[in-house]
């Protein structure tokens, strides 16, 4: 561009302050193109590019600003529309991550093989619930020799007629007798132990679970491994389920787990009755 006569004019560049020129200096128009220039002095600047043709061919002529300008409505229509957008970025679970499931799922596998192939435990005698009632058979009667050896047990005389209303089925004369035979004999089994089963054929077993709990006792200090000895356990077990005692299937079980008690197969279907 040929230069100017050196004059004083509206666009006096800043950064020099001895010479001031007519035309805009390159710094004014790159701002002047970027739209950052006070609207007064942008104003004076649009007025000189409509008379001067060279500031207008400078100004076409500069590098566009790292920003585009907007586009204008009657540009934006050369835009091909319906352009495929990138797919979005995808990012693969590292080889930590993998070994992390890996773990998991192992884990949740053995423990589910251990729940299914569990052994079963048996209940526990609070968990069994016993039958609601158990029927009672009659104890056939049990006397000693003529001449018991000692004085402190009952004789077959002193039991008669204890075993007479037993027998004909006078529970309650049959009780009485056996309580006073148990009073006159508090350490002799027989009369303790037929007491029991007289109140449990009266349909008593409250008052015969004391009486049997006893004679089961006597039976292991003074009878043990007779049949008598035998016989007090079971009805022991029978008073207790029946009256709903908390040992009940404790005593049974003790019964079924004695392959040598007489009432060992009875005591083991009352065990495999009970239900959880």
């Amino acid at each position: 561009m040929p230069e100017q006569p050196l004059h004083a004019g509206p666009f006096s560049d800043p950064s020099d302050s001895r010479i001031e020129i007519s035309h805009p200096s390159l710094t004014l128009l790159r701002s002047y193109r970027q739209s950052t220039l006070p609207a007064t002095i942008a104003a004076d600047i649009s007025e000189h590019l409509a008379s001067c043709l060279s500031c207008s061919n400078l100004l076409n002529d500069l590098a566009p600003s790292t920003s585009p300008p907007p586009l204008s409505d009657s540009g934006r229509h050369l835009i091909p529309a319906g352009l495929p957008l990138p797919p979005p970025a995808t990012t693969r679970p590292g080889w930590r991550w993998n070994i992390a499931i890996a773990l998991v799922i192992a884990f949740f596998g053995i423990t589910l093989y251990f729940v299914l192939h569990r052994p079963a435990t048996p209940p526990t005698d609070a968990e069994l619930s016993p039958p609601t009632a158990v029927p009672i058979d009659k104890l056939p009667p049990a006397l000693p020799p003529t001449n018991a050896p000692d004085s402190s047990m009952p004789t077959a005389r002193d039991l008669a007629p204890a075993f007479s209303a037993y027998t004909a089925g006078n529970y309650p004369l049959a009780a009485s007798r056996f309580y006073q035979l148990t009073r006159r004999f508090p350490n002799a089994l027989t009369p303790t132990l037929y007491l029991g089963v007289t109140q449990l054929l009266e349909n008593d077993p409250t008052d015969a679970l004391p009486n049997l709990a006893r004679a089961d006792a006597l039976a292991h200090t003074t009878a043990a491994g007779s049949p008598q000895s035998g016989a007090a356990a079971w009805y022991h077990a029978l008073a207790a389920l029946n009256a709903h005692a908390a040992e009940a299937p404790s005593l049974v079980r003790s019964i079924c787990a004695e392959p040598q008690s007489t009432y060992h197969t009875q005591a083991c279907k009352l065990v495999s009755s009970f239900t959880n």
